[in-house]
């Protein structure tokens, strides 16, 4: 019997010969071999293929050794097609994603998946009629209607800038702003998008 006592990283596995191209699943089967050659196989389970997100600008602390992410194997992983997603949009600086195999993320009641993405960029934390041009501007762009959701702290109600700005304004893929951008607390310094596969 092994027995750990304490939540530790043990190990880090990096598979090779996994694609990362595509979404999909990858399952983990664990296999252990004692001194004695007794041998014990554990079936893990599948979990979401992830893969990091590159090449974009970031804020926050990222997976220094000793801060909390790195326990739960980084704080920069999405499905592949939402990676791809993100990766092609400039001007926007990154936060959390998900954690290497999803899962629990706190803060975070979302960001399981591979998703979720919190992002800011200059001039956000106005959260203005300017903020919500920004906002509908990156709805409207060509594959803008991935984006199921987002996230922003405003009023929804008359005389709140940023509400009045998205008021009645239909989104080049016909949906209303409404829809999609949702007053959501915790969001007054980013946003947070939910991405479609």
């Amino acid at each position: 019997t092994v027995e750990i006592s304490s939540s530790q990283l043990l190990f880090n596995l990096v598979p090779t010969g996994i694609s990362t191209a595509s979404n999909g699943t990858v399952s983990l089967r664990v296999r252990a071999r004692s001194q004695n050659g007794d041998e014990v196989t554990f079936d893990a389970g599948a979990v979401e293929l992830l893969r990091q997100v590159q090449g974009v600008l970031r804020y926050g602390q990222r997976d220094e050794a000793g801060q909390r992410d790195e326990a739960e194997g980084g704080d920069d992983w999405a499905k592949p097609s939402v990676a791809s997603f993100i990766e092609q949009y400039t001007g926007l600086t990154w936060g959390d994603f998900s954690n290497m195999n999803g899962g629990p993320f706190p803060p975070h009641a979302s960001h399981r998946n591979g998703n979720d993405a919190d992002g800011w960029f200059s001039g956000y934390n106005a959260l203005d009629a300017a903020t919500a041009a920004t906002i509908v501007g990156h709805l409207n762009q060509s594959a803008g209607s991935r984006i199921t959701a987002v996230f922003v702290s405003y009023q929804a109600q008359a005389g709140d800038a940023f509400y009045d700005a998205i008021q009645g304004v239909i989104l080049n893929d016909g949906r209303a702003a409404t829809d999609v951008i949702r007053p959501v607390g915790g969001h007054s310094t980013h946003f947070h998008w939910r991405v479609a596969n």
